[in-house]
């Protein structure tokens, strides 16, 4: 499964797992743009955003404590560059306008067959 979500003004992904099973059925992705039009948030905000911290999801019915659970959030790394091509301090979240297109998986059209 996974999520498209907006409104944030950036653009990242993360994942939602059990950190036991990396490859597990149940792991959920999120793929994180927002409207070309609108203006990227302040570099603090984008700052505040980049938590080093890991979030475990509770068990229903539980508070969150942050101690380890069998579900994990995490943002992938997936800007290593800026624009320009210099490297990236913060990875995970990028504040530019931006967009996300989704096509389908065809392996017959990727592998020219």
């Amino acid at each position: 499964m996974t999520f498209l979500s907006g409104a944030v003004d950036c653009c990242g992904a993360g994942l939602v797992h059990d950190p036991a099973k990396p490859s597990d059925h149940k792991t959920m992705y999120q793929i994180i743009s927002a409207s070309v039009v609108n203006t990227p948030p302040p570099p603090y905000i984008l700052k505040l955003l980049h938590n080093h911290k890991p979030l475990y999801v509770p068990a229903n019915g539980h508070r969150s404590t942050h101690q380890p659970s069998d579900t994990k959030e995490d943002m992938m790394e997936i800007f290593q560059a800026e624009a320009d091509g210099r490297p990236r301090e913060m990875k995970k979240l990028m504040g530019r306008r931006n967009y996300v297109a989704v096509v389908a998986y065809d392996p017959e059209v990727v592998q020219g067959t």
